[in-house]
């Protein structure tokens, strides 16, 4: 990382052009959505800390979703996002027993435009899920029921993973809101093969900088013509 352009290449050649739902229909329309996807019995992520900080930030999303213990993460689908690829506003579909919220965790990849419109209750946040820091990934997570989209793509990749949040046990789940209105950052861990005492100095260095390193969001009152304000938005 970050992703290299043959690396995008060898993905797409390996993906296929991702559907969307609308009522009982399941259907390609790149006018719609223009994303590549890879299912997640495709997809297999290395690294022996991966398990750890996914469980962070599941944990940080539920945080602040206030959704409380109880909650894990399931990989759903790996998204590419090529030069010119999109997705109109849409509602996420509850996919699993238990689904209440979507994680996005971007990867580290060069590219400009992409940026997640997440709206709820009148209000609209944008999130440019990007990091300065090629070796940074950031994550954003939002209710099922709330219309978000990706804008185009200018130039570059965007690459992520969505994850399904699911929560086991009975418990009532908060009112559903708009988390991260800033995004959180997350640096990978140490180098494999150092030792324990560096693994822990370098873990202590990243959580702190995860909690004072993010970017302002700009926000700005929903348009009376953007794609939230059609009756019946698509679902993923």
């Amino acid at each position: 990382m970050p992703l290299l352009p043959v690396q995008a290449a060898q993905l797409i050649a390996a993906a296929e052009r991702a559907p969307y739902g609308r009522g009982d229909q399941t259907l390609v329309d790149t006018e719609v959505r223009r994303t590549w996807q890879i299912g997640a019995a495709q997809v297999r992520i290395a690294g022996k800390h991966w398990a750890q900080m996914l469980e962070a930030l599941t944990e940080r999303a539920a945080t602040g979703l206030g959704a409380g213990a109880g909650v894990h993460a399931e990989l759903y689908k790996l998204l590419i996002y090529d030069a010119g690829s999109f997705f109109v506003s849409h509602r996420d579909t509850e996919k699993a027993p238990g689904m209440f919220a979507t994680l996005i965790v971007a990867l580290p990849s060069v590219h400009a435009g992409g940026e997640l419109v997440v709206r709820h209750g009148g209000r609209e946040v944008r999130l440019d899920l990007r990091c300065e820091d090629p070796s940074e990934a950031a994550f954003a997570a939002f209710y099922a029921d709330c219309v978000h989209e990706v804008l185009p793509v200018k130039s570059g990749c965007r690459l992520v993973l969505a994850y399904n949040l699911l929560r086991k046990g009975r418990g009532r789940l908060p009112d559903r809101r708009i988390t991260n209105p800033k995004p959180r950052r997350w640096r990978s861990c140490c180098t494999p093969g150092a030792k324990q005492k560096t693994r822990e100095m370098r873990k202590t260095r990243t959580m702190r900088k995860m909690q004072k390193t993010c970017r302002p969001i700009k926000t700005r009152p929903p348009s009376s013509s953007s794609h939230s304000s059609t009756p019946t938005p698509p679902r993923s």
